[in-house]
């Protein structure tokens, strides 16, 4: 699969054809109890903030995480819908 993503990019840049792979790597996307992400302070662990969970949508909304996520270690207020919460991934 790789493979075939080398091979278009080499057609899209001539320059790549003879280029070396240096290394090949595959991440793993992690992805909360549900389906929302989870942010939040850790039960029982004071001072301890979590964001995570986001899966495919990380990168669209890390802005926004990383703007909530400061808020809530200042402890300001934040507007967070429930599903976002700990307790909510947390409950069985």
């Amino acid at each position: 699969m790789l493979d075939d993503v080398l091979e278009r990019a080499a057609r899209f840049c001539p320059a790549l054809v003879n280029a070396t792979v240096i290394d090949r790597w595959a991440g793993i996307r992690h992805r909360a109890p549900r389906r929302d992400p989870m942010l939040g302070m850790m039960p029982e662990m004071p001072g301890v903030f979590l964001a995570n969970g986001a899966f495919k949508i990380g990168f669209g909304i890390a802005h926004k995480v990383g703007e909530t996520l400061a808020d809530m270690v200042e402890g300001r207020p934040v507007d967070l819908p429930h599903s976002f919460s700990m307790a909510y991934h947390l409950r069985r």
